[in-house]
């Protein structure tokens, strides 16, 4: 399976804290984490805030279908870096989500850049999906 790369920018019209904590609290994560057609339940959601704490989330599908995922935060900078990673899943290989955040004159900065195994196939609808995922984010902090 090939090794790829995936880099994903957004910004906020938000403080950095307010960044962080809709991407790291179950309660805000549920209300804009998976593509369109998906759902994340608030009580389908874990976040250990700690390295070696699990991240795990479950999206739900319109008919009741689940997709988890079980991942571990690998490295913590409270506000300004999450690292999170996984190991083979659901017929995906191993690999590692970093986002970093950063103020830019009173907005938010987001990168996630994702680095790991994954068929060509998959690669489109990942990309599709995060940047539909990070729109969906971007929408709430709007609000």
């Amino acid at each position: 399976m090939p090794t790829r790369e995936l880099t994903l920018t957004r910004t906020f019209d938000a403080p950095q804290q307010l960044v962080w904590d809709a991407y790291t609290i179950p309660e805000q994560i549920a209300r804009w984490w998976g593509p369109n057609g998906l759902h994340t339940p608030a009580d389908q959601i874990t976040v250990e805030l700690r390295e070696g704490g699990a991240f795990n989330l479950t999206m739900v599908d319109g008919e009741g279908n689940e997709y988890p995922s079980a991942m571990t935060i690998r490295e913590l900078q409270p506000i300004d870096r999450l690292v999170y990673g996984w190991d083979d899943q659901r017929g995906l290989g191993g690999g590692e989500i970093t986002v970093s955040f950063s103020d830019d004159g009173g907005k938010t900065r987001l990168m996630q850049h994702f680095t790991g195994e994954i068929t060509d196939e998959m690669f489109p609808m990942m990309e599709q999906g995060t940047n539909e995922q990070l729109d969906k984010l971007v929408a709430l902090l709007s609000s």
